[in-house]
This record gives structure tokens, C-alpha cells and sequence, in this order.
């Protein structure tokens, strides 16, 4: 058997705009509203079925 290595530079971001401007708008506004209740509640938002904290 062989061990074949690749080394790669793999960059990725993570934005959770989609839709129109007025949708984004109001996922930042409810996404605020969040975090000032309860800073860590935050990451428990469910943003594309996964947790903040998850992506």
C-alpha cells in the first residue's frame, strides 16, 4: 500500500446574506435582538440547519 499526501490552501467564509436586502435586514435585526437578550444564545441561531457554533 502508499500514502499519497496533498497538501492544500483551502480558504472559506461564511455569509449569511441571502435573499433580498430586505430579508438579510431582518436576520440581522432578529439576530441582534438574540444577542442582546442572551450574548451566547447567539450561537444556537439555526442559520442553513446547523448552529452558529457548528459552521
Amino acid at each position: 500500500p502508499s500514502i499519497h499526501m496533498i497538501k492544500a490552501n483551502i480558504e472559506t467564509e461564511v455569509s449569511p446574506m441571502v435573499g433580498t436586502e430586505r430579508q438579510s435586514e431582518e436576520l440581522v435585526r432578529f439576530l441582534l435582538k438574540e444577542f442582546e437578550e442572551d450574548p451566547k444564545k447567539i450561537w444556537e441561531s439555526n442559520m442553513f440547519g446547523k448552529t452558529l457554533h457548528e459552521l
